[in-house]
């Protein structure tokens, strides 16, 4: 009757094995806010670039302007001190020429729309391994439109 008892009682400690949360070896990813972060800027001379610049009818010219244009409002954002020296985060940053989908390029719509995406891609610590989340990270983006006198622009801000 032992025996038979054992064997009654073996399927249930295999469940209670199989339910038990094995909380104590595993480990959550842990944000590493203190790791000095690295900041990256490029601007994008992709085929969508391109083509965007050529749906605005834009001159070899305008496109060298309007990169300045982009350019200079990295470099005034990347003077935050967040952006200036990043802590936690490695803000990748990219910009270009944008045509929004169902935009018309007529005299009742603003000039040019530039986009500059901030991607953040937080550090974190797991099992001791430090990587950096580069999928799908955390992204803010601006739209700047630039009107037909220079000095008036927009900036939209898409979080």
């Amino acid at each position: 009757m032992s025996n038979n008892r054992k064997m009654k009682s073996t399927p249930f400690a295999i469940l209670l094995l199989l339910f038990i949360p094995f909380q104590a070896t595993a480990q959550d990813p842990l944000p590493v806010p203190d790791k000095p972060g690295t900041w990256t800027y490029a601007y994008l001379n992709d085929e969508n670039t391109k083509m965007y610049a050529r749906q605005f009818g834009m001159t070899p010219d305008e496109i060298t302007v309007f990169r300045q244009k982009l350019d200079n409002v990295v470099k005034v954002l990347h003077r935050n001190p967040v952006m200036a020296i990043p802590r936690g985060v490695d803000p990748a940053v990219e910009s270009r020429p944008l045509y929004p989908h169902g935009f018309k390029n007529h005299v009742q719509n603003y000039g040019y729309v530039g986009e500059i995406n901030f991607r953040l891609c937080p550090w974190f610590d797991s099992k001791g391994k430090v990587y950096k989340q580069t999928i799908e990270p955390p992204r803010v983006s601006a739209l700047i439109i630039s009107g037909k006198n220079p000095i008036s622009h927009q900036i939209v801000w898409d979080i």
